[in-house]
């Protein structure tokens, strides 16, 4: 089966890697996680529950398990493991957006 978001964007489901990322972080979001994005290269992940995602939650008054967005400006805050509050850019998310 192909996937909407790891293959052709034009389908319409999820494959079951797929689906079960999706799920996944879902969960720790949740939990008190944030999702992120990032805008230089796309991709994007979760910060999990911890001093950094409870720091972003409370700056932006968005209590677990209500869903959190980040997105960073430079591939380096994610890929180095260089990544500073500071540097993220909350943006507004609704349960219809989910990173790609």
């Amino acid at each position: 089966m192909n996937c909407c978001r790891c293959g052709d964007p034009s389908d319409t489901q999820l494959c079951t890697l797929c689906d079960e990322e999706v799920k996944r972080y879902a969960a720790l979001v949740a939990e008190g996680g944030v999702y992120w994005l990032c805008d230089g290269c796309g991709r994007s992940g979760v910060i999990p529950s911890g001093d950094a995602a409870a720091a972003l939650r409370a700056e932006n008054k968005t209590p677990p398990p209500a869903p959190l967005l980040v997105a960073f400006f430079r591939c380096t805050q994610h890929s180095r493991g260089d990544s500073h509050e500071a540097d993220a850019r909350p943006v507004p998310f609704t349960a219809d957006d989910r990173p790609a």
